[in-house]
């Protein structure tokens, strides 16, 4: 990786001291200025991927909780279930019962507890 050199005033490597200072306490860390320069440049560098894979998350759980909420509206209603049946319904296993964070990421089945969804 090459080197790159910043040139910076007495006076700023004070006030950036003292914002590192600042972020160490907040954080638990103890960051020399270097380190939390670089932190931060990688943190840019990541910024929009990073945005990215939020957005997507995001819009995938508004997708989730609708769904969930139209699944609820449908077995309330009874429409389309026998009665007494509806938890043996798919949407009831797939929105409504509790699941390991596992699955959320696709680790192995047996990681989850045998969980197969």
């Amino acid at each position: 990786m090459p080197d790159v050199t910043i040139t910076l005033s007495d006076a700023l490597i004070q006030r950036l001291n003292v914002i590192v200072a600042e972020y160490n306490l907040r954080n638990g860390t103890n960051l020399t200025l270097r380190q939390w320069g670089q932190l931060h440049l990688r943190e840019l560098g990541i910024a929009r991927e990073l945005s990215a894979s939020a957005a997507q998350i995001q819009d995938q759980a508004q997708a989730d909780v609708a769904a969930a909420i139209a699944a609820e509206k449908q077995r309330l209603l009874g429409l389309g279930m026998k009665e007494g049946n509806w938890k043996s319904e798919s949407w009831y296993r797939q929105y409504l019962t509790p699941r390991s964070p596992f699955s959320y990421f696709g680790f192995p089945s047996q990681w989850r507890g045998g969980e197969t969804t």
